[in-house]
């Protein structure tokens, strides 16, 4: 343990959790989001087609799905420069480095408010080995909205950087952040009693609130309200958060397709009461810090989830079918992540003794392992898919230098999905393989 407590370790553990991270992510995959890469989605036809017909800044304020996703967009316009034939394998390799930065800060709030490197370790670990979203959520980059949501709620809980040259990067990425995904406007309750509470750093803060007031009016298109069903919350919430964050999607998935909604919602209600006793256990121990930081996941948990499923899921009329889903993991991505690290703090006075920590770290190597291969099926990505798309990106390559000053030439890879609602969504990618980048 003496390595753990050294002065090296405590300073690099931040590097390490967030290696660690990035190899617990890719081992769900192998980095075939790198190798070979699908562009899905909007990946394809917002960030890839638009940057590359038209390779102008202004795109980055664009909406899609109803909101501006400014940080996503600006990646994408930044790595439109790269040779096209590089562009797609970058956009998932930078989407699978954002999804470990963001796990691997939950090392950083783990050594401020619970100071055991290897806890902190633990943490990262076990987050990161659980299957709690998709090749989706680490591997696109238009998904990495949901990351930097993440990002933001995490920096809510740390100080701000004291050193002037980390300071000003570090305010210009909140900003960024928060116009990337509505779900920022979560951050302004926290805030706002921060700002009460405290002293430091009132101006910045205020400042945020005003940058999350201002996205919400001007950044989203708002939501409906109209399909709100209190009691169906409740049952998603318990079904595809508390329970699917114990026995990961392919079981939960499994388990509602063959009818057993009633055992998923039972187990689903006792690990949340359970998370709640030992959290309430424990609460006169814990620093005011503690608590505070504590109360605001629990916020960030409870809102984030039914924010996503009353605006996502329930408006558009998919209500209790998203319990047998394998789709949508994004709506409930953020909430699973928060409860493993409630339950991991819940349980820390319980299991993190001297006595069995030898046990313990056997278990934890068994337990992760186990975990990592559970649920791998919604990680992996087609490698035929992949190939196809660097078929096409290498005739881009091929053509451009063949094209007449003036001319146009338009390819087009036809692409398409069709959830289980029925409903299809075509996500061609047509480009002009004559336009040079402005």
């Amino acid at each position: 343990m003496k390595l753990l407590d050294s002065p090296t370790f405590l300073k690099k553990g931040f590097l390490f959790s967030l290696i660690l991270a990035f190899l617990f992510i890719i081992s769900k995959n192998g980095l075939r989001e790198v190798f070979f890469p699908t562009l899905p989605a909007e990946d394809g036809t917002f960030f890839f087609q638009i940057f590359y017909n038209e390779h102008e800044l202004h795109h980055i304020f664009r909406f899609y799905s109803g909101y501006i996703s400014v940080l996503p967009h600006l990646i994408a316009y930044l790595l439109a420069f790269l040779p096209v034939v590089w562009i797609p394998s970058a956009f998932a390799l930078v989407s699978l480095l954002i999804t470990a930065i963001a796990l691997a800060l939950f090392h950083k709030l783990a050594m401020l408010f619970w100071r055991n490197p290897l806890f902190a370790i633990y943490s990262v670990a076990i987050i990161s080995a659980l299957p709690l979203g998709d090749s989706w959520i680490v591997g696109t980059l238009a998904y990495q909205s949901w990351n930097f949501i993440l990002i933001l709620f995490i920096a809510i809980l740390l100080p701000f950087p004291k050193n002037k040259f980390q300071r000003i990067p570090y305010i210009l990425f909140f900003h960024l952040a928060i116009w990337s995904h509505p779900l920022s406007a979560l951050i302004i309750p926290p805030l706002l009693y921060k700002i009460i509470k405290a002293n430091e750093e009132r101006l910045n803060r205020a400042l945020f609130c005003l940058s999350g007031t201002a996205y919400y009016f001007f950044g989203t298109s708002g939501g409906n309200l109209s399909a709100f069903n209190p009691l169906e919350t409740l049952q998603i919430f318990f079904i595809r958060v508390t329970a699917e964050s114990a026995i990961g999607p392919v079981n939960r998935m499994d388990w509602a397709q063959a009818g057993y909604d009633a055992s998923l919602l039972i187990l689903g209600i006792i690990l949340t009461v359970l998370l709640g006793i030992l959290l309430a256990k424990h609460w006169k121990e814990k620093t005011q810090a503690e608590k505070n930081a504590l109360a605001t996941l629990v916020f960030f948990l409870v809102t984030s989830a039914a924010i996503a499923f009353i605006f996502r899921v329930q408006s558009r009329g998919l209500g209790m079918d998203y319990i047998s889903a394998v789709w949508g993991v994004q709506y409930s991505y953020l909430s699973k992540i928060i409860f493993i690290f409630l339950s991991i703090i819940a349980l820390k006075p319980v299991i993190w003794k001297e006595g069995i920590r030898l046990r313990l770290h056997l278990c934890a190597i068994v337990l992760l392992i186990v975990f990592n291969s559970n649920g791998k099926d919604v990680y992996k990505t087609r490698e035929d898919n992949g190939r196809t798309i660097i078929k096409f990106v290498q005739l881009i390559e091929r053509n451009f230098p063949n094209c007449r000053p003036g001319e146009q030439k338009l390819v087009t890879l036809k692409k398409g999905d069709k959830p289980s609602t029925g409903a299809t969504r075509n996500f061609d990618i047509a480009i002009d393989i004559c336009a040079p980048l402005k």
